[in-house]
């Protein structure tokens, strides 16, 4: 399996859900926003959604559970370093990190596309997003447990859902 740079984001997986999204973009277009559409990464599902902002633009929004802090118990090191590494993706613009009352934490990026979304800009901006989230988050994903909901889950469709 060929890799797309030291981060570890498999090519093959990554283009096989370009493809599935290339498919369903062309309907995107004739329908009224949102479109949703599921992918997954480094073992973490991604929830995608393309909004029509105005005229001239949409808006693409991506949500993904990174995982839970591990334990002070499993290392206290640890724990302190994944913190480090949360409190530098919130200072990245256009991103936002939280957690959740199940101590849970999620990132949701947003970014303006042109509308209507053209394969090409759709892709571009997906592309640039994904790549982003594996070499800025790679490293914090490495060291969070995955979200309870998503160990045990089937992966998704990479089909857009009306």
């Amino acid at each position: 399996m060929l890799m797309a740079g030291a981060g570890g984001l498999p090519r093959l997986a990554f283009e096989q859900a370009l493809e599935s999204l290339e498919t369903r973009l062309t309907d995107l277009e004739s329908r009224q926003a949102p479109r949703r559409f599921r992918l997954r990464w480094r073992e973490r599902e991604i929830r995608g959604t393309l909004h029509r902002h105005n005229e001239r633009e949409s808006l693409l929004v991506l949500e993904a559970c990174l995982g839970t802090l591990p334990y002070s118990a499993e290392g206290p090191a640890l724990r302190r370093q994944a913190l480090a590494l949360l409190a530098e993706a919130r200072t990245v613009a256009g991103w936002t990190v939280r957690m959740d009352p199940r101590s849970r934490w999620t990132i949701e990026s947003r970014t303006r596309i042109p509308h209507p979304p053209r394969f090409d800009a759709f892709i571009a901006e997906l592309a640039v997003l994904l790549l982003e989230f594996d070499l800025r988050l790679g490293d914090l994903v490495a060291l969070l447990h995955p979200c309870p909901e998503q160990a045990a889950a089937p992966a998704p469709r990479t089909d857009v859902a009306a």
